[in-house]
């Protein structure tokens, strides 16, 4: 959940501060390896996440939907689509 909440590279697994960071918490914990997180942790998250989405989805009243487009410093173009869904109205 670290690589996913932090938007961390899969490679910081690999990396040397966070191998002593984690030996130094929990000595006799194994560091899973990038393939691991690539081939089984993502792709788990993923199906668990796209599940709950079509599940709020389904029970949805109203969307409500919102795109915004921006440049980054590099020219790069993005867009962003978010859709609220409301399950009841609250007065």
């Amino acid at each position: 959940m670290f690589i996913v909440h932090d938007m961390s590279p899969f490679s910081v697994v690999d990396s040397l501060g966070f191998r002593n960071l984690i030996c130094t918490l929990q000595p006799c914990y194994i560091i899973p390896s990038i393939t691991h997180f690539t081939e089984k942790v993502i792709p788990d998250l993923y199906l668990h996440t796209r599940q709950e989405v079509q599940s709020t989805k389904s029970e949805a009243v109203s969307v409500a939907i919102t795109t915004e487009g921006w440049t980054s410093r590099a020219t790069e173009s993005y867009i962003t689509i978010t859709a609220d869904f409301i399950d009841k109205f609250v007065t």
